[in-house]
């Protein structure tokens, strides 16, 4: 799986110096991290947090020293977690952990850019405006607490989501103001409650004096502000690009999402497809993710996904059009391009059409669970991904033999598979393809040979046969006893083909009349869907829950002598 990243943006409440020196470098204190729920409704273990150091290794935040750690943090400023490193603007001096608290000291770049960033700070236009990128952590979805993650880098965005992160101090190198906050912290936490704005006076402009106001103003002031911020910050928030983390994407991947899925199914009971939809739309977008429609756990997905790609060899081969229906004019006659003898009357060429129609038909499997037996297993959710897995493994199963063979059903009943034309039915009639009869005692090797010379059509030439035969074609011996082919050789390309495919239905009860049977991949089209879709739905009066999934797919050989049925060895 790839690696883990969850971006959390963090508060800031701006209290600017104005005091600045010349070429000395700027600096800003703020609280990166606390252990209080954000906006996310999710949580940080702020002690197990760890940061990476200039010399190698990392230290956590519970075990900073009382006096922090000055100038070993590896951990870069940028700009919007762009991971380009031209957008760096500074970086983490100094770090410190205080009261459940992870606060950073950062200094800032002489470059253009960061300084334009810092004096944005100081005009009071950003607010909310830091994030810090954390990787490879420990996701608790019951307490929603994240924990034992590395922070990669901080970034400057235009909104944060943690209530309690904010801006202490901006100011140069002395370092008189920063020292000040670490006495009086009560003091610069509730003046960070306010933004002070840098003092600028025109050139063209008087100055104007202003009054001083009553301590009576200045809290009846304060009061009216941090109402406005909080309105502010609820409309940016309600107005803002989904901030999505990757934590909680990652949601989908988990267990816990397979046991909501299944708790999700047996709650909604009797609902329609749309209200089930609905609902575990609702659960979703309560960690955070958009576009809940599309989104199945991760589990669930790979399951369905896994069982096609494990079970589908041979469905994997064939050549899916996408096409509702299919019809193909297949020239048999062989017609050819004649010579002219002068005098004589050209004459018409003759051709002979064979025609097909490949249409769709619906292949389905259908189970059902105890709804006792799901909630034994509901802890792993391991039951619905194992019949998740288990019912597109049957359909491609029962596709891919009548592909071949054909589904062996009565022609009359009603579970047969009509829309697929089996390769062994095309060589019985000769036409898409042909038999090929070994002469007495003639070796399977021989066969496979002649055989695949009587196939006409252009393309990869792949063999399906049982076990056992390709155990005896890998032990062929000459008459002296010695092996045809020495071990361990590619023994598909030594036949020129392109892989030989050895499925458990292909045996002595199923195929009694043939050895193997050859055809070109690319030759037999499908038509239909490519994909399975999968059905759910709990049923009140047996107390089950049911689970339906089918694809709609049909197939045939579309070119001539495009496959061979080598049949067993003449009797005399």
């Amino acid at each position: 799986m790839a690696e883990k990243v969850k971006k959390t943006a963090l508060e800031l409440k701006t209290e600017i110096s104005k005091s600045v020196e010349v070429n000395e470098e700027r600096r800003i204190r703020f609280v990166a991290s606390s252990v209080n729920e954000d906006r996310h409704y999710e949580k940080v273990d702020v002690a197990s947090l760890r940061l990476p150091l200039k010399q190698g290794g990392e230290i956590r935040a519970g075990a900073i020293p009382t006096e922090g750690v000055n100038d070993l943090v590896d951990i870069p400023l940028i700009l919007n977690h762009s991971g380009d490193v031209r957008d760096t603007i500074g970086s983490v001096r100094s770090a410190f952990y205080e009261n459940g608290e992870l606060i950073f000291e950062a200094g800032i770049s002489k470059r253009e850019i960061a300084q334009e960033m810092l004096l944005l700070l100081e005009e009071g236009h950003l607010s909310n405006a830091f994030s810090i990128t954390m990787s490879d952590f420990d996701y608790n979805f019951e307490s929603e607490t994240i924990s034992n993650a590395e922070i990669i880098e901080v970034s400057l965005v235009f909104r944060g989501a943690n209530r309690e992160a904010r801006l202490l101090a901006v100011k140069s190198l002395k370092g008189d103001e920063m020292s000040q906050e670490k006495e009086t912290p009560e003091v610069l936490k509730k003046e960070a409650t306010t933004t002070v704005y840098p003092e600028i006076v025109a050139d063209d402009e008087p100055e104007v004096e202003q009054a001083e106001n009553s301590t009576e103003n200045n809290n009846s002031n304060e009061e009216k502000e941090e109402e406005m911020n909080k309105e502010i910050a609820k409309d940016a928030i309600s107005a803002m690009p989904s901030q999505v983390s990757k934590a909680t994407t990652d949601y989908l991947n988990t267990k816990g999402a397979v046991v909501d899925f299944a708790n999700a199914l047996q709650d909604n009971a009797g609902a329609s497809a749309e209200d089930f939809k609905k609902a575990w739309a609702a659960k979703v977008a309560s960690k955070g993710i958009t576009n809940v429609e599309q989104l199945l756990p991760g589990a669930l997905v790979s399951a369905i996904s896994d069982g096609i790609e494990k079970a589908g060899t041979i469905w994997n081969v064939v050549n899916k059009t996408g096409l509702t229906v299919r019809r193909i004019d297949a020239e048999t006659a062989g017609a050819r391009a004649q010579g002219h003898k002068r005098g004589t009357t050209k004459k018409e060429m003759s051709l002979t059409f064979t025609d097909r129609v490949i249409r769709a038909g619906f292949i389905y499997d259908y189970i059902t669970l105890n709804k006792e037996d799901i909630r034994e297993n509901q802890d792993t959710g391991a039951l619905v991904k194992f019949v998740l897995e288990t019912l597109p493994k049957r359909i491609i199963t029962e596709i891919e033999r009548a592909i071949v063979l054909g589904d062996g059903r009565t022609a009359s009943g009603d579970d047969v598979i009509e829309s697929f034309v089996s390769i062994l039915k095309d060589a019985q009639t000769g036409t898409f393809a042909t038999e090929y009869t070994p002469a007495k005692d003639e070796p399977l090797y021989k066969s496979i040979i002649k055989a695949a010379a009587q196939i006409e059509a252009e393309g990869p030439i792949y063999a399906v046969l049982s076990k056992s035969a390709k155990a005896d074609l890998k032990l062929s011996e000459t008459k002296n006893g010695a092996l045809v082919l020495p071990l361990g050789r590619d023994l598909a390309g030594t036949f020129e083909l392109k892989e030989i495919f050895t499925p458990s239905w292909f045996n002595k009860t199923n195929a009694a009349d043939y050895q193997a049977v050859l055809f070109v991949g690319d030759a037999y089209e499908t038509v239909g869907d490519n994909s399975i879709e999968a059905f759910t739905n709990f049923s009140l009066s047996q107390n089950k829950q049911e689970y339906l999934q089918e694809i709609y797919a049909g197939g045939a050989l579309t070119k001539v002598k495009a496959g061979v049925a080598i049949k067993n060895p003449a009797a005399a």
